[in-house]
């Protein structure tokens, strides 16, 4: 009857446990190890063979989906990647984006950190790829909203003296903008209104005469003057 033994060139790759003549060989990481098996006859003649034990490289894998993300215009926001990609193996990852719309959102990747940039208003899809060393990867996908801002001020507008038939220019875009960069429209404005909605960037209030008069009824003791 003969004894076996067996024993690993690497036990970070593979080790190797003999019951009876049953050699079982566990795989641990990735790699290559040799496993070396003695058979042994009861007088102590024995003989050897050699085999490999193969651990094949495993793709990395997603921990969790990326969440939406929402970031202002000229506003940027980061993500710690290393929190939804891992690697079986401990290998250390590789990330890249691409975005579907450049002119919404980008984004760019320092090590393990992405950091995602709102330039316009909108809505894009931005995909990240995590690659392990030897090429394996994984990847997925998430949302981008870019919302819409409202208009900022960026000086007051003084306050105008005229006489009546006087007329004056008022350049808005140097008072009132947007950060599209376009100029907004407005339907009131802080020293005159307007009855209809003016876009553009230039107004020109004009003063018109003013008369008072007082209506005139029956009894009365005095009749006012209509307005020209």
């Amino acid at each position: 009857m003969l004894d076996f033994s067996a024993e690993t060139s690497n036990r970070a790759v593979a080790t190797v446990s003999v019951s009876g003549s049953a050699a079982t060989i566990r795989g641990v990481g990735k790699g290559i190890a040799v496993i070396t098996v003695t058979a042994t006859d009861p007088e102590g003649l024995s003989a050897r063979q050699n085999f490999n034990a193969t651990v094949p490289n495993r793709p990395p894998f997603v921990r969790d989906p990326l969440p939406a993300v929402e970031v202002k215009p000229a506003d940027s926001a980061t993500v710690n990647l290393a929190v939804y990609f891992d690697d079986p193996d401990g290998d250390s990852l590789i990330f890249s984006t691409e975005t579907s719309d450049e002119a919404v959102a980008s984004a760019s990747v320092s090590g393990s950190v992405m950091t995602v940039a709102g330039i316009a208003k909108g809505k894009a899809e931005i995909t990240v790829t995590a690659a392990d060393p030897d090429g394996l990867a994984v990847g997925q996908t998430f949302d981008v909203d870019v919302p819409n801002q409202p208009p900022v001020i960026r000086d007051s507008i003084p306050a105008l003296e005229m006489n009546p038939g006087d007329s004056a220019t008022v350049d808005l875009a140097a008072h009132l903008s947007h950060p599209s960069g376009s100029v907004p429209c407005a339907s009131r404005f802080p020293s005159w209104r307007m009855r209809r909605p003016f876009c553009g960037s230039s107004l020109r209030p004009r003063m018109l005469a003013i008369r008072r008069f007082r209506p005139s009824w029956p009894g009365s003791t005095w009749t006012g003057k209509r307005p020209m």
